[in-house]
């Protein structure tokens, strides 16, 4: 204990000299007024909590008189609540806390009487005890040894009653003298080794529910199996076996329990909070000796269920969450909310090179640098060239990394934006189903592809797009001429608006018509064919450039420069001799020349 004792004996009742007592005896004797003697020792001194923080207006101390200067156990002892001054100074009357002050055995035996203080606290230990001293009280203690001036001896009883605790009652009819009858005539003891007693009434003691064996203490049971044993039966549950409860309804109050290292310093508390209901678990122990520095580990037989290290770091299933590669080792199942709210909700700390959620079934892979939430399955070796915010893998045949459904009529079952590219593929893309795409379409190729006409159950049947520099539309058909061998074709109402900068191809059917030509080109949606004879059909092409809004804000550059991203990569760089990472794709259109 940190703390400063001073004992000043301003008024104790036995006195340690017996000559300076003698010597006074005639003055005792021939008193004749009686001075009522207080059974209460003054006590101050100075309390230095063991926490080094600075002592509290208010402090619980026990005071202890023991017949020896180290060890043994205590005559007795008190314990009051007192008050401090700013420096932790008090002052308290040791047996105070009784009507008649300290007990007169106490100090019958006549021999020294040494004082102990300890302060209640996490790590507060009994000072260095104290040798009680006479005071000017103790001097009326010198009539102690006469009677009236008279020794002892001169006032003994004929036939003294042998005390016993079954023993009867005993008189003594001596001339002049009291009838006297022994106290502890009706004094019953019947109790059974072991058991500690029990007042059964005012008087009489018997068993109690505490039985010691072996330096054990058991309750409601005779074989205790560790140091305190309670045993009993409730089928209800009502009982817990231990009650802790703190009076207090202070903020910092709570009801719990403290556990000490083998050295006496504090290292765990576990407790309620009387004012917050709040109930904590707090392991204050370090010595740096390995992960379970520190920790708090709740295991199943000898199997860790959830374990937390000294670093805040929580593992299920693991002991070592602080690695990163096994956070959770087990099962972790969330049920949903009832109200509009997430089921999980993690938040990532920026400038940290991890996932806020990683997910993965086999240890071997090495995770990415930057992302949001990963997903592996079983054998894949392959991780992300840079950051993501979702990441899916995985090796089975005919399954998906990442998989998204919609069950409604509206909306979309995976939605992407932003960025230079909203989607980033490297590989074979398929769609099944319509593709529509708003803006423009730049590929390196293009056909249909369709089960073949002749053979669809074993082939395919592809045709190339029709590639042009131009935005163009191309229109035909097949018109009979007049009498007159002329024909007017007529186009749908849109067209002028959609089309400008007009090409026109003739070709006559069944014979040749080498007069056909275009009499009237086109205007309000038709145009004229003559010089044909009459009653022949010809076939007709018109092809024309877009010139609607859309196309007049995005007209294809024809010939571009590569932007300084993309310098240096290729998208084909095989047919070029050139390695793969050169290719222009996902993890290389953000990489710098050089690098």
């Amino acid at each position: 204990m940190r703390a400063v004792v001073l004992m000043r004996m301003t008024a104790v009742l036995i006195l340690y000299t017996p000559v300076l007592a003698r010597a006074q005896a005639s003055a005792s004797a021939t008193a004749t007024t009686s001075v009522s003697v207080p059974r209460v020792v003054t006590v101050n001194g100075t309390y230095q909590p063991a926490s080094g923080r600075p002592a509290p207006a208010r402090a619980t101390i026990t005071l202890m008189v023991y017949t020896d200067q180290t060890g043994g156990a205590p005559l007795w002892q008190e314990t009051q609540d007192v008050a401090l001054d700013a420096g932790g100074r008090y002052v308290i009357q040791f047996g105070a806390t009784q009507p008649e002050g300290l007990p007169v055995a106490i100090f019958a035996e006549g021999q020294e009487h040494w004082l102990g203080v300890q302060f209640a606290g996490p790590g507060e230990v009994e000072a260095p005890r104290t040798r009680l001293t006479s005071v000017p009280y103790a001097l009326r203690a010198a009539d102690a040894e006469t009677l009236g001036g008279r020794p002892a001896s001169d006032y003994a009883l004929a036939n003294a009653p042998s005390l016993s605790s079954a023993g009867a009652a005993a008189t003594h009819g001596a001339v002049g003298r009291s009838t006297l009858t022994d106290p502890r005539a009706s004094l019953s003891t019947a109790g059974n080794p072991g058991y500690l007693g029990m007042f059964t009434d005012s008087v009489n003691l018997g068993n109690s529910a505490g039985f010691q064996s072996g330096g054990r203490i058991g309750i409601g049971t005779t074989a205790p199996l560790d140091y305190l044993h309670i045993s009993f039966t409730d089928t209800f549950g009502a009982f817990t076996g231990l009650a802790v409860q703190n009076r207090s309804g202070t903020s910092n109050a709570a009801s719990g329990m403290l556990f000490y290292d083998q050295n006496g310093m504090l290292a765990q508390f576990q407790g309620f909070n009387n004012a917050s209901h709040a109930y904590a678990i707090n392991n204050i122990a370090r010595n740096g000796s390995s992960q379970f520095d520190g920790s708090i580990n709740f295991l199943i037989g000898n199997t860790s269920a959830f374990f937390v290290d000294s670093n805040g770091n929580a593992g299920i299933g693991t002991t070592t969450p602080n690695t990163g590669t096994n956070n959770v080792s087990g099962r972790l199942s969330i049920a949903a909310p009832s109200s509009d709210e997430n089921t999980l909700f993690v938040r990532k700390p920026t400038g940290t090179f991890d996932f806020a959620i990683q997910a993965r079934a086999d240890a071997g892979v090495n995770g990415p640098a930057i992302g949001g939430v990963a997903g592996y399955s079983d054998g894949v070796g392959i991780a992300p060239t840079q950051s993501v915010s979702v990441f899916g893998a995985q090796a089975n045949a005919n399954s998906y990394a990442v998989q998204a459904y919609n069950a409604t009529a509206t909306g979309a079952a995976l939605f992407a934006s932003g960025g230079q590219f909203a989607g980033d593929f490297s590989g074979n893309v398929r769609v099944t189903g319509n593709l529509t795409v708003t803006g423009s379409v730049s590929k390196g190729s293009g056909s249909f592809k369709i089960d073949h006409p002749l053979d669809p159950a074993n082939k395919y049947l592809s045709h190339s797009f029709v590639e042009s520099p131009d935005m163009m539309n191309i229109y035909n058909g097949n018109v009979t001429l007049d009498a007159n061998g002329e024909a007017t074709v007529m186009l749908p109402d849109w067209f002028d608006a959609l089309n400008r900068d007009f090409r026109y191809q003739l070709t006559a059917l069944g014979a040749p018509g080498p007069n056909l030509y275009i009499a009237e080109e086109i205007a309000n949606g038709r145009f004229k064919i003559a010089g044909g004879a009459a009653g022949r059909r010809v076939s007709w092409q018109v092809t024309g450039i877009r010139r609607d809004a859309f196309a007049d804000a995005h007209r294809i550059a024809i010939e571009e420069d590569k932007p300084a991203t993309e310098r240096g990569h290729y998208l084909y760089p095989e047919l070029y001799g050139q390695p793969a990472d050169t290719r222009i794709g996902p993890g290389t259109t953000v990489k710098m020349k050089g690098q």
